[in-house]
């Protein structure tokens, strides 16, 4: 019955999705690309080559993998890398081009055969939780491993629903399930799913790296010029009371950068000291300078002395903070974070400050810049902390390879 439901849903879904394609150029420009990756993985040679499959559902889970992507790379396999969403797949083409990139087919069960049989991975990884009941089925049918990885479960998670039956079965037909946590390993026991154990998040390996890599940029380090600076990352319009407040504790010998969220829908008028911005650049006397562009925070962040990072203001919508934490300097953030574990962890170890209101952002603010010890003691917590999350990479890594040579 669950089979039933679950294949006439993934036909509903296509047959609006169809119909949503003939008045929304994007959805039509998505369908488009997915059936040219048809015709593409048809063509592929891969007849005498080691493939691994790995599929990420968007752009986040892909950084999370690549440490893993590179090491299989390294022993001579050939990466296929699949996504379902159309963001995903656009950002891996351009910055991953020597990969195989490719839209993961709808999971009717025609097409999943059609795809394995063409592709015929060694193995298959998935990260965190997008799971297709007919990818999974075919790999299994195939004497396919499938190992999903970076996986994070809460109690109010589908899979656990009194009506999830047919979901959790999904579960159990993975060959092995790697979490990032205690709470999601001890959730999956209860399920009487012992096929599991904890490797960690690989998204600390993938910022660390990224953090240890060379980065200039003229205009930056010009505006900057040796001065302290703060720094305020993807942030809303519903930030601004805050970072307003947060500004005025400041100190006027620091350098401010401003990355709104959405770049090209950012109101400046409320900012009243001298600015300019990174695309028509003048020095000149500002002390402010706001990144109208798109890919510069997550380096830019290595020279802040302070930080705030937006969208904490609601569930859900705190911006990356690992980007930030990586270079060890104190983090301000809303109260929303509960669903963020290592937000959670930090923000109780007191290496990132959230606050409730304007008023004390303000004064959280004024405690850290008057108090250059209090900055020093968090900056060496964060670092810790940091690094004692790394090296998930090898865990995984090492822990599939031990599998796969005992199956």
């Amino acid at each position: 019955m669950g089979v039933l439901v679950y294949n006439i849903s993934i036909a509903i879904f296509i047959f609006l999705i169809k119909g949503i394609a003939l008045f929304n150029p994007k959805v039509k420009k998505w369908l488009k690309q997915r059936a040219e990756t048809k015709d593409d993985y048809k063509k592929w040679n891969l007849a005498h080559k080691k493939t691994i499959l790995f599929h990420c559902s968007s752009v986040g889970e892909l950084e999370q993998c690549i440490p893993l992507i590179e090491k299989y790379e390294a022993d001579s396999y050939s990466p296929i890398i699949s996504f379902f969403s159309i963001s995903g797949y656009q950002y891996a083409l351009k910055k991953y081009p020597h990969y195989i990139i490719c839209y993961l087919p709808f999971d009717q069960k025609k097409n999943i055969q059609e795809f394995i049989k063409c592709i015929h991975p060694t193995f298959c990884v998935i990260v965190k939780y997008e799971l297709w009941h007919h990818l999974i089925q075919e790999l299994k049918r195939s004497n396919i491993p499938v190992f999903l990885v970076c996986a994070r479960f809460d109690k109010n998670h589908v899979y656990f629903k009194w009506y999830a039956s047919f979901l959790k079965k999904i579960l159990h037909r993975i060959t092995f399930i790697l979490v990032q946590d205690q709470t999601s390993f001890e959730l999956l026991k209860k399920q009487g799913i012992t096929h599991t154990d904890i490797t960690g998040d690989m998204r600390f390996d993938r910022n660390l790296t990224l953090s240890q890599q060379p980065f200039h940029d003229a205009i930056i380090e010009d505006f900057i010029a040796g001065h302290p600076v703060f720094i305020a990352g993807s942030i809303w319009a519903k930030d601004l009371e805050w970072l307003q407040a947060i500004m005025s504790e400041i100190p006027k010998n620091y350098k401010i950068i401003l990355a709104p969220h959405e770049v090209n829908h950012f109101n400046t008028d409320w900012i009243q000291e001298p600015f300019t911005t990174y695309t028509h650049y003048k020095k000149d006397t500002a002390t402010i300078l706001i990144l109208n562009t798109v890919g510069l925070l997550a380096k830019t962040y290595r020279f802040a002395s302070l930080t705030y990072i937006g969208g904490g203001f609601r569930d859900k919508g705190l911006h990356n903070t690992l980007e930030a934490a990586i270079y060890g300097n104190p983090i301000l953030i809303g109260n929303k974070y509960d669903t963020f574990n290592e937000v959670v962890e930090m923000v109780d170890q007191g290496i990132i400050i959230s606050i409730h209101d304007a008023e004390e952002g303000r004064k959280k603010t004024r405690e850290l810049v008057q108090n250059p010890q209090k900055i020093e003691e968090i900056k060496a917590k964060m670092s810790a902390f940091m690094h004692s999350k790394t090296n998930s990479t090898s865990k995984n890594y090492v822990y599939i390879n031990k599998l796969l040579s005992s199956i």
